[in-house]
C-alpha cells in the first residue's frame, strides 16, 4: 500500500544555510522531547523530518513564541545546545507520529510478511495505545481512510484522484485537529495538497520496485502501464505525469503564500519553494533516459 508520509518531507540541505538547518534541528527537539515523555525513550527514534514540517508550521501559523533553553539531549550528551520545550502541538504531533508509524508498520507486515517488522510492531503496541486514547479523532480518521485507500488500491482503482484522495485526507486531518478553531480553509488545503503530493512522489518513487514485484502503483494503474520498463512509462507519461506533479506543488505553494506567514519563515520557505520541488526533480532524474 501507499501513503508513507515518512521521507519526503524536509529542509533542502544542499541550499539551507546553517541558521535554517539549526531551526530545523531545534524544532525537532521539541517532538523528541514530546515523543519521550509520552512513549520513553526508544520511541524518539520513529520522530521524522516530514512531522516536523508540520510542527514548526503549525507553531508559526498560531504565531506561537517558542520557548528555547540550553540543555542536553541525545544528540548531544556533553555539550549544551538549543532546545525547545515541548507544548500542546508537539505533544499532539508526537501521538499523530506513533499512529501513523504503527500503520505504516501494519502494512509493511501486511505486504511483506517481515519478521523483523513484526517484532518492531509488536514492540510499538503499548504506545499506540496511549497515543489511541489521547487522539482517539486522528486514530478513527486514519484507520478509515487507510482502510478507504486499501479498498482503492485492492479494487484497481483507475482514477488517480480517487486514489490519492484518502492519504490527502489523513494529512489534512492533521491541521484539524492540532489547530482545532484555529484551523482555516488555507491549512486545510495546504496540508491536502502536501498530502496529495506524499502520495505521487511515493508512487512514482517506487515505480521501479512496484514494476518488479508485479505490486499495485496508483501512477501504473491511472495511466495504463503496461511496461516492464519504469523508464518507459515516464518518458511515455511525462507530459501529463510532470502536469499532475507541478500542479500539486503550485497549489501547495500558492496556499503557503496566500498565508503570509511571519514566523519561521526561512525554513518553511526552503520546504516550499526548494525541498519539495527539488525532490521531485530528483526522483524524475531516477527515470531519465541517458541523452535526452
Amino acid at each position: 500500500n501507499r501513503g508513507k508520509m515518512f521521507g519526503y518531507l524536509g529542509i533542502d540541505k544542499k541550499s539551507a544555510d546553517n541558521g535554517e538547518k539549526g531551526l530545523f534541528g531545534t524544532f525537532m527537539c521539541a517532538l523528541c522531547l514530546s515523543t519521550k515523555n509520552l512513549f520513553g525513550n526508544l520511541k524518539r527514534l520513529s520522530v521524522s523530518n516530514d512531522i516536523n514540517l508540520f510542527n514548526i508550521l503549525f507553531h508559526s501559523y498560531s504565531d506561537i513564541e517558542v520557548k528555547v533553553v540550553s540543555g542536553k539531549c541525545v544528540l548531544s550528551p556533553f555539550k549544551d545546545r538549543p532546545l525547545i520545550l515541548p507544548d500542546n502541538i508537539t505533544d499532539k504531533l508526537a501521538c499523530f507520529n506513533m499512529i501513523l508509524v504503527c500503520f505504516n508498520l501494519a502494512d509493511d507486515v501486511s505486504d511483506e510478511n517481515n519478521v523483523y517488522k513484526k517484532i518492531v510492531l509488536s514492540s510499538f503496541k503499548r504506545s499506540l495505545n496511549i497515543a489511541k486514547e489521547r487522539e482517539r479523532g486522528f486514530y478513527e480518521s486514519v484507520k478509515n481512510n487507510y482502510e478507504k485507500l486499501q479498498m482503492l488500491e485492492k479494487t484497481g482503482c483507475v482514477i488517480l484522484d480517487e486514489l490519492c484522495h484518502p492519504f490527502s485526507l489523513i494529512s489534512q486531518s492533521v491541521s484539524e485537529y492540532v489547530l482545532a478553531e484555529k484551523n482555516d480553509v488555507l491549512m486545510s488545503e495546504l496540508c491536502y495538497h502536501l498530502g496529495k503530493w506524499v502520495y505521487l512522489i511515493d508512487a512514482l518513487d517506487d515505480l521501479e520496485k512496484d514494476i518488479r514485484r508485479k505490486a499495485f502503483n496508483p501512477l501504473l494503474s491511472a495511466f495504463g502501464g503496461k511496461t516492464e520498463d519504469p523508464k518507459v512509462f515516464v518518458r511515455e507519461n511525462k507530459e501529463v505525469l510532470e502536469s499532475v506533479f507541478y500542479a500539486t506543488l503550485y497549489k501547495s505553494a500558492q496556499c503557503f503564500n496566500d498565508m503570509r506567514l511571519n514566523k519561521y519563515i526561512c525554513v518553511l520557505k526552503n520546504v516550499f519553494y526548494k525541498s519539495i520541488r527539488n525532490k521531485t526533480e530528483e526522483v524524475f532524474a531516477k527515470y531519465a533516459v541517458e541523452g535526452q
